[in-house]
């Protein structure tokens, strides 16, 4: 089975892409260390799937890429995704919070972290 996905960094911005594994590309569009998808590196993520459709072949699929592409497409898409857009938006902004939190508490040396109080 092939895939037609659309995914969101926090900033709104969106791709598209075509794969015949879904959630593996997701995590390589995530994966800082992963090159090849040059296209959502260079923009802040996380990505998160907000539409996807499943073709039989990838001929199909790239057709429908093509069309999600399209003014047309984008068009449909920014309608038809319209209310979960902004649930996702806020979703990858918390996550991109938390992951930067998690950082920086990564960082402080372990003497300075809260340890237990005999009591």
């Amino acid at each position: 089975m092939f895939w037609v996905y659309v995914i969101q960094n926090p900033d709104g911005r969106i791709y598209t892409g075509q794969t015949d594994r879904l959630d593996w590309r997701i995590k390589q569009h995530n994966d800082p260390s992963h090159t090849l998808t040059r296209s959502t590196k260079r923009f802040p993520g996380p990505w998160l799937l907000i539409h996807s459709e499943q073709f039989s072949t990838r001929a199909q699929a790239m057709v429908r890429e093509k069309a999600l592409k399209s003014g047309q497409g984008r068009a449909w898409l920014n309608k038809s995704v319209q209310g979960h857009v902004s649930t996702f938006n806020i979703l990858a902004r918390f996550s991109h919070f938390l992951f930067n939190f998690w950082f920086v508490l990564s960082l402080v040396p372990k003497r300075f972290k809260a340890t237990e109080t005999a009591g």
